[in-house]
């Protein structure tokens, strides 16, 4: 049984990578706001849970029946895992003293499932897993997501897949949909099979940032050189499609943080092929192309000035006030996991059902629902873990710039807090940010670079 868990385990690793972006599921309770359907209350058993539970199960088994490969002598644990083990007895004694114990159980049960993933990646060498391959198979998986989106624009149109859990789009729908508004109409933007377009923006820039440590990467660029520059150019294209500009900040950003990490370094010394590739100049004529095509758009959404964008920043705005007022009473403890919709429902009751939705900072929400303990944790738990990335010497310029995007996001977003998809994709990049590269592979390469 061990023996045949160790040699397929990370089989089934990456076929949960695979599955997580889609949002298949079963309701099993659908919460209401003001008799309207809000998701921040409802719980669901998505497909990805049944694959992900199996997995944690596996991972037990291996865990328990070869201890000493994970646990050795005189082993001193991780401030990581204190901070980790802090937050776990914040979330469990928050969820006791919430008013809503459904949805405070549920969003922890998230957590425990977030942090045992998190656990699995950390040991990623024990469990035989590949980083390339899980890169690889997530992002083949975004790369569905990411050609539907670019349909989704280009048709104006989205379809509905119950089986998928896509939910049916038009621009000129008043069902709440995201849309783009002036002279030239109202024009839909893209979702692929995600809630919004600002995580499927998101999702695009994690690709674009990971197609490119494949494109500098000599192992998987020798192979794979086409299928990379395919990846790049469909997730910049999709992602100018999300019209997100807090994705398109958070790529930013990415990209700086790369660079001044890894300026000096080996990595940029590369000789990259793609750059004499057919294939990447049409790819980058083809973007150019769009951007004019759609520049009046690019200036609606960054210039701010229209309709729905005034009312967009001032909704924000607003959502921070609320948040502001629930923290005047509630600093300390906190109105518990999941319950902040509610919270929010009985200090401002006089607002029409779409107005409630948690505050879009990620940071202002857990110290919401968890306290100021369960932020301090938290920030604790993710500063030590960018601290052990930055004091290393080599190699850790891709971990950085997913942790600037996932910090960026989390300044402006809710649902990496919030929803079951952000809750485990969080839990997932942390993962992959303390992945830490092959120290040998890459000692190999830098000797052949000095060869040449």
């Amino acid at each position: 049984m061990k023996k045949f868990l160790e040699n397929n385990f990370k089989y089934l690793f990456y076929f949960f990578l695979f599955v997580l972006p889609w949002q298949t599921r079963l309701f099993l309770y659908q919460g209401q706001i003001k008799g309207a359907y809000s998701e921040f209350i409802s719980v669901s058993l998505y497909v990805s849970d049944i694959i992900l539970v199996t997995l944690i199960m596996a991972a037990a088994i291996i865990f328990f029946a070869d201890s000493k490969k994970f646990i050795k002598p005189n082993l001193k644990i991780s401030k990581l895992w204190w901070f980790l083990a802090g937050l776990d007895a914040v979330f469990l004694i928050s969820a006791f003293l919430s008013s809503d114990y459904r949805s405070a159980f549920y969003r922890y049960a998230l957590f425990l499932f977030g942090a045992a993933l998190f656990f699995i990646i950390s040991q990623a060498r024990h469990f035989r897993l590949k980083k390339i391959t899980a890169i690889y198979v997530f992002l083949s998986s975004l790369f569905l997501h990411a050609c539907l989106g670019i349909y989704q624009f280009l048709m104006q149109s989205t379809f509905a897949c119950k089986y998928l859990g896509l939910a049916q789009h038009l621009p000129y729908a008043l069902s709440g949909e995201s849309v783009l508004e002036n002279v030239s109409g109202r024009w839909l933007r893209a979702y692929g099979g995600f809630d919004h377009p600002n995580i499927f923006g998101a999702m695009m820039a994690v690709g674009v940032i990971l197609t490119v440590y494949l494109l500098i990467n000599k192992t998987s660029n020798k192979k794979w050189l086409n299928l990379n520059l395919s990846f790049l150019f469909i997730f910049t294209l999709a992602l100018f499609f999300s019209f997100s500009r807090g994705s398109w900040l958070a790529l930013a950003a990415a990209f700086v943080t790369w660079i001044l990490v890894e300026y000096q370094k080996p990595i940029f010394s590369y000789k990259l092929e793609f750059f004499r590739r057919p294939l990447f100049w049409g790819a980058l004529l083809l973007l150019v192309i769009f951007l004019f095509q759609y520049s009046n758009l690019v200036t609606t959404r960054i210039g701010g000035k229209d309709r729905l964008e005034i009312k967009s920043v001032a909704e924000r705005i607003n959502y921070v006030i609320d948040a502001k007022n629930l923290l005047h009473d509630r600093w300390l403890f906190g109105v518990g996991p999941g319950n902040y919709v509610a919270a929010v429902t009985e200090i401002n009751p006089h607002q029409p059902f779409w107005y409630y939705q948690p505050v879009h900072n990620y940071f202002l929400l857990a110290w919401a629902e968890l306290g100021i303990f369960g932020l301090l944790f938290f920030l604790c738990f993710f500063g030590t873990l960018i601290f052990s990335l930055s004091i290393s010497r080599r190699g850790h310029g891709l971990n950085l710039a997913l942790a600037a995007i996932l910090i960026m996001v989390m300044m402006l977003e809710h649902w990496l807090f919030s929803l079951h998809f952000g809750i485990l994709i969080t839990w997932l990049l942390l993962g992959l940010i303390s992945w830490a590269p092959d120290q040998a592979a890459q000692t190999r390469q830098v000797r052949n670079d000095l060869k040449k």
